[in-house]
């Protein structure tokens, strides 16, 4: 019996799929370090794969791949401070699209955003997330900078998986025009 059921149970762990963005390499990148308000900027999220090919899935509103914010100055003691919400709690489950990526074609997806002056806040909006962040005007101003964070959250990982699939952060600086 026990044999019966350690073979079913095997059955159904095999049987089952997971995904996860394990053995990949997360960069995030912009257009530019430096931003006045009323600037565009582009963030851009590519995933590739360190060893040849492999399988990722994405929802086709971007839900799973995370971007937030943070406030860092390191010479105060900021680090991480004001942290936004991250982008995949504006938008809803959508369509899972499955990529096959291989290092000469990595999948890179850029979102545009906009830095808007909201009297004492600034705010970084990304339509296409549904996004909109704001920080104290006069911290940003003063020579802080706002780290960009990214996270693939895998859309069925598997049991027990460890979920560390972190883009490497980016810090941009906003300063007076």
């Amino acid at each position: 019996m026990r044999t019966i059921y350690f073979l079913t149970l095997m059955t159904v762990i095999g049987g089952c799929t997971s995904d996860n963005f394990y053995d990949t390499t997360r960069i995030i990148a912009t257009d530019k370090d430096q931003y006045k308000i009323g600037d565009k900027f582009e963030i851009t999220l590519t995933i590739a794969p360190t060893d040849n090919e492999k399988e990722i899935r994405i929802y086709d509103n971007y839900k799973n791949l995370e971007i937030s914010f943070a406030l860092v100055e390191p010479s105060k003691g900021m680090v991480n401070e004001n942290w936004s919400k991250h982008s995949g709690q504006f938008l809803n489950d959508s369509k899972i699209i499955e990529f096959k990526i291989d290092k000469e074609k990595p999948f890179i997806k850029t979102f545009k955003g906009e830095i808007i002056d909201d009297k004492t806040m600034v705010t970084l909006s990304i339509p296409e997330l549904k996004m909109k962040v704001s920080f104290d005007k006069d911290k940003v101003l003063s020579g802080t900078f706002i780290r960009v964070h990214g996270f693939c959250n895998p859309i069925d990982p598997g049991l027990g998986d460890s979920l560390e699939d972190y883009f490497e952060v980016k810090d941009i600086e906003i300063v007076r025009g």
